[in-house]
């Protein structure tokens, strides 16, 4: 019951958000959420951040960090927040 009280307190931190941002500047797009365990998300971003520093340069590359830094603390894709969702 510990283990999960503790678990709580840390997620969503402003130290674990930091801790996903350094990851996701210095290791590799896609880190944070390897952090939050979503590995098939962060298989995703490492690919797609790959090809877009192929195509477009290191602009395509911080693309997919922040995208991923994005869906990892807010939920949402970067682009969900300038592209308004459609309500059936």
């Amino acid at each position: 019951m510990a283990e999960v009280q503790n678990a709580n307190l840390v997620n969503g931190t402003p130290i674990l958000n930091g801790v996903k941002a350094a990851g996701e500047a210095f290791a590799f797009p896609g880190a944070s959420l390897v952090i939050d365990g979503n590995i098939k998300g962060a298989a995703l971003h490492i690919v797609g951040a790959s090809a877009a520093r192929v195509l477009f340069g290191p602009i395509g590359w911080f693309y997919f960090a922040a995208d991923s830094f994005s869906k990892s603390v807010s939920g949402k894709n970067l682009h969900e927040y300038f592209v308004p969702s459609k309500t059936a």
